[in-house]
């Protein structure tokens, strides 16, 4: 079909609208069509308000009570500046509504607050309604929350830039930063120095322990090193159990100085497994240097650091700089305190274990409660790069005296190194006692004349809940103390045994998805696709499954949803264009030359390469006419970003690939969204289509959006078709391509070919088309489809 676009002069301005395909499409829509269809329209999945002129709330959905949390009750009559989050200024709701009074329509991303008094953004779109005298009578707001897709958003970018296992930067972002900072050294003269550093016997540690207790490690060690560093400061994992750390503007005499830090730090520090110590080899820019001539000096020093006995801090010796003291010139060397010494009230971390076991033994004796309380100072990083390593010391000292003054005398304070804290108390039994020391944490500190607010997040293990031994039950805390972090800051988590269980499960199955992308354990079905008024064969939708090797084949359901925000996403997603694109080169040798439908994610269609990404595979399939390959992309993913999903079809379009919206109703695109993305197929979803013969409300949803691909000029899918019955009366209203188990069920690409054979000898759907479509419809089968 022709790709000519609705019009719709006046979407905007909240008067009719117009189409500009064909003579009949140029009328006005009729008053009672367009209430007809805003009927159908307002109970779908996204929220949606009716105001009169004076901005106050006459009619809101369902959708938009399970999106903010009010009722109808709580909101009519009020004005929406009672969802203002505060979070926008004047200078904004004045460009707001400049573009709202000129244009008649705004759109853009807000944040709202909810029934709860929490924040959230969405993405908005307001249009004026008027009258036939010009005149605003109402405007209509129809919203989503874009949280989720913020949240991919962030993920996303990070795991381009980061290893996906620890955290930190990964090699080619380390790269990138060590070439450009040699540049800057050399052309501004300034200091710059190099770490490497890694772990001493980390094999012994995944032989022993097993590897998810090796990558707890390396993803505890990083958290802990990120702790003492600024903002410009860089590590990465190098591999392996390796890791740089790129230091701008730092002299190596101060390299040298951070790295006994990380190597007590870490010496003393509980992990996931057993503890580790760290090996360092460090160097520094001179003139004319490149990256790689600093990546081999400081991979020597490394090297000398690990031949050497370990633990160790190995300067490049071209430098002459006196070594860092080891751990046994310490000793030997009473003028120098060690790191772990007491700090004002806070005991060693050498006797942490010991105390621990003690306190156990006795709430295990007096049938008590024990709570292992892990503290860490939120943005650490920051208030030591505000207040400087001092300061910022003689704060976490403030710290720890505060806290004491709280704690009964059985109790314990324990700093692990930086401003991590480990807080024992006995006999707590609910969460009073941690909010209240959160609430402490909280009041302003007075130092060198100088008020700072700090917060923390806190993650709490409680004995006999978690029966575990004192060293699991302070990993517990720790976790639970990350999961904190991950939940805002400024908050507490517990650990729980059941949830921790299930995260493993979780983490275990996906690393199992993983493998079965890499090692093809994946497979296509292929379900086809026909015009029900001609019972022409027009394509397939390909469908992944899983071939387990002990299992036996998987259905989607039973493992897609584990990929959902994860890098698996877009993992997945290659693997299939990939096959698919294989599978229409096989095709087109044997002279089926039919196009074949890919979902596409939300993540995979949003990641900044995914038009590069499939450019470059369509590349590698000379003889495959991209015409053949049809991208689906849910209705909720082309809604989350309008601009960027505009941006990527229409890149898609130029190459010569067709995007359809699959699902369509059930997300509520606005009539300005469908003008505005210029998709080739609406996919009308099966929870419609299945239901519509025995549901009349399913039914009008269904001619409703048939009624708005005509008027919009857009081909139109079927799902769900699984009887005559349901082909017969969409057939009626005018839908005439399907799919559905009433015509096939998906199978493997082996058994298209018997299909093929077989579809024209059932006479059921080849009497459809000489019967259903010119006795109700009064159309011939040769007539163009929509």
């Amino acid at each position: 079909m022709g790709k000519d676009q609705a019009d719709h002069q006046g979407a905007s301005s909240g008067t009719t609208w117009h189409a500009d395909a064909s003579d009949d499409l140029s009328q006005p829509i009729s008053q009672s069509d367009q209430l007809r269809l805003m009927a159908a329209a307002f109970e779908t999945g996204q929220a949606t308000i009716i105001t009169d002129e004076r901005m106050r709330i006459r009619r809101v959905n369902k959708a938009f009570t399970r999106i903010t949390g009010f009722t109808p009750d709580d909101v009519l009559g009020h004005t929406p500046r009672m969802f203002k989050s505060g979070r926008h200024g004047p200078r904004f709701y004045q460009r707001l509504w400049g573009t709202l009074l000129r244009q008649g329509h705004w759109q853009g991303e807000i944040w709202n607050r909810n029934k709860q008094g929490e924040i959230y953004p969405v993405w908005q779109s307001i249009t004026a309604v008027k009258d036939d005298d010009d005149r605003v009578r109402h405007y209509v707001s129809v919203f989503h929350d874009i949280a989720e897709r913020k949240r991919v958003e962030h993920t996303l970018a990070q795991e381009a830039s980061r290893d996906h296992l620890t955290g930190a930067a990964n090699r080619r972002t380390f790269d990138r930063a060590l070439i450009k900072s040699v540049r800057v050294a050399g052309d501004t003269g300034g200091e710059l120095s190099l770490m490497f550093l890694d772990i001493d016997h980390f094999k012994a540690v995944n032989d022993n322990h097993g590897h998810d207790i090796g990558d707890a490690t390396l993803h505890a060690l990083t958290q802990l090193i990120q702790q003492r560093l600024r903002k410009r400061d860089l590590l990465a994992r190098w591999g392996g159990e390796e890791f740089t750390l790129l230091l701008p503007d730092t002299p190596l005499q101060g390299a040298c100085q951070l790295a006994e830090r990380l190597r007590a730090d870490v010496a003393g520090a509980a992990m996931p497994g057993p503890g580790v110590t760290i090996s360092f080899g460090l160097t520094a820019f001179q003139g004319g240097d490149s990256a790689r001539d600093m990546i081999q000096r400081a991979d020597g020093a490394l090297y000398r650091a690990k031949r050497g006995g370990r633990n160790r801090v190995e300067v490049d010796p071209e430098y002459g700089v006196a070594e860092t003291p080891t751990s046994a010139q310490e000793a030997e060397s009473p003028s120098r305190p060690r790191f772990i010494d007491e700090y004002r009230g806070a005991s060693r971390r050498m006797q942490l274990a010991s105390r621990l076991e003690e306190a156990l033994a006795l709430a295990s004796h007096h049938n008590g409660t024990l709570a292992v309380c892990s503290l860490d100072v939120d943005h650490f990083k920051n208030v030591n790069e505000q207040l400087g390593n001092a300061l910022a010391d003689r704060l976490v000292l403030a710290l720890i005296q505060r806290i004491n003054r709280s704690l009964g005398r059985d109790d314990l304070i324990v700093r692990m190194g930086g401003d991590e804290l480990v807080v024992i108390r006995h006999n707590v039994t609910d969460d009073t006692t941690f909010q209240a020391l959160l609430e402490t944490i909280r009041q302003p500190f007075h130092l060198a004349g100088r008020s700072v607010t700090i917060t923390a997040s806190l993650g709490v293990a409680s004995f006999p809940m978690d029966d575990v031994e004192a060293d699991v039950l302070l990993r517990h805390a720790q976790q639970a103390m990350y999961r904190a972090k991950q939940n805002g800051r400024n908050t507490l988590a517990h650990f729980n045994p059941r949830q921790d269980k299930q995260v493993q499960r979780c983490q275990a199955q996906r690393r199992r998805i993983e493998q079965a992308i890499l090692c093809d354990e994946l497979c296509l079905h292929y379900q086809p696709q026909v015009d029900m008024a001609t019972a022409k064969v027009v394509g397939f939708e390909a469908l992944v499954r899983w071939q387990h090797p002990e299992e036996g084949l998987l259905g989607p359901g039973e493992f897609l949803p584990l990929t959902e925000g994860t890098w698996l996403e877009i993992l997945l997603g290659e693997w299939v264009l990939k096959a698919v694109l294989e599978q229409l080169a096989c095709w087109q040798g044997e002279g089926n030359e039919l196009p074949v439908s890919v979902n596409i994610s939300p993540a995979h269609l949003l990641a900044p390469d995914f038009v590069t990404q499939l450019s470059g595979l369509l590349a590698t399939m000379p003889a495959v006419s991209p015409s053949r390959l049809k991208l689906e992309v849910v209705e909720t993913a082309a809604m989350q970003d309008i601009a960027a999903a505009l941006k990527v079809i229409s890149h898609c379009q130029a190459m010569g690939v067709e995007v359809a919206i699959d699902d369509f109703g059930t997300g509520f695109s606005s009539l300005t969204y469908l003008r505005q993305l210029p998709v080739d197929l609406i996919k009308v979803d099966k929870s419609f289509v299945r239901d519509m013969l025995e549901d009349t409300s399913d039914r009008a949803i269904v001619e409703s959006i048939i009624y708005m691909a005509k008027r919009f000029n857009r081909a139109l899918l079927a799902e769900g078709v699984e009887s005559i019955d349901h082909a017969t009366e969409l057939l009626r209203l005018g839908c005439h391509l399907a799919q559905g188990f009433g015509i096939a069920r998906p199978m493997p690409a082996d058994a298209l070919q018997g299909w093929l054979a077989q579809w024209p000898k059932r006479r059921e759907w080849q009497g459809l088309v000489a019967s259903a479509v010119e006795a109700v419809t009064g159309e011939t089968p040769s007539r163009s489809r929509c």
